[in-house]
């Protein structure tokens, strides 16, 4: 199965971008600044696991604070290119919902906007829940349809052309916080992300010196943090509860 529409050249092109543009991507962002929160800043120890990593731009990113990072994703295609670029991490191809590890493996569990496009989404976090140590965390970031960016559904959608695969859940604070005491995980801290919320336009700037990607980043920041419930990503630290 390949959602990536293209050849392994175009790819690889995606694969640069996506690597060039990671800060100014906003799951990605609230994934580093959770991990901050609760003390991952620095060298981790344990393995790391990311699902839905797609062409491993931001697996790569992990493999800087962790040198045991493993990157699954279902598209087969996409995994072939993160392997190319990336002899540092492990990739494989797997199926979020029956993940192909032992119980108790990981010490962190990522899935970054992946989500919302997995058919039974309940049985993804369980997997994960498996995984994941006990004395491990889990960091998760969905789109919230009720935000700023409900009108960016639309282009969403559009984006399936190049590899976007369809959103099949709809969330919103609530249903997050009901989703994870369904799959036993306890929520440490649930996070809005780009309140401020221009379609794209970050990833259009070409210099991380940008005038406008610093007023964009001050105003998701500033506001963002008295109306983050607002914010078209919201990002969530959990512990997965064991023996119950």
């Amino acid at each position: 199965m390949s959602f990536y529409r293209g050849s392994q050249g175009e790819l690889k092109k995606l694969y640069l971008r996506r690597l060039r543009f990671l800060d100014a991507c906003p799951w990605y962002r609230v994934v580093l600044d959770l991990m901050d929160t609760v003390g991952y800043s620095n060298k981790i120890m344990g393995n790391v696991l990311e699902v839905g990593c797609g062409v491993g731009a931001f697996s790569q990113k992990l493999g800087e604070r962790s040198e045991n990072v493993i990157g699954l994703d279902l598209d087969r295609k996409a995994i072939n290119c993160a392997k190319s670029f990336n002899r540092d991490v492990d990739f494989v191809v797997g199926d979020a919902q029956h993940l192909p590890f032992k119980k108790d493996v990981f010490t962190l569990g990522i899935c970054a906007e992946t989500l919302e496009h997995v058919p039974d989404d309940a049985k993804a976090l369980s997997e994960l829940h498996k995984v994941t140590k006990g004395s491990g965390h889990l960091f998760v970031t969905v789109p919230n349809y009720i935000s700023s960016g409900r009108f960016t559904q639309f282009l969403r959608s559009m984006l399936r052309r190049w590899g976007q695969p369809k959103d099949l859940h709809v969330y919103h604070y609530l249903k997050i916080r009901k989703l994870f005491v369904r799959t036993h995980l306890k929520i440490v801290e649930m996070k809005g992300a780009n309140l401020v919320h221009f379609p794209f336009v970050n990833f259009r700037l070409r210099s991380q010196d940008s005038a406008l990607r610093k007023v964009l980043f001050y105003l998701d920041e500033k506001v963002g943090r008295t109306l983050s419930f607002l914010g078209t990503t919201i990002g969530v630290i959990a512990k997965p509860l064991k023996n119950i």
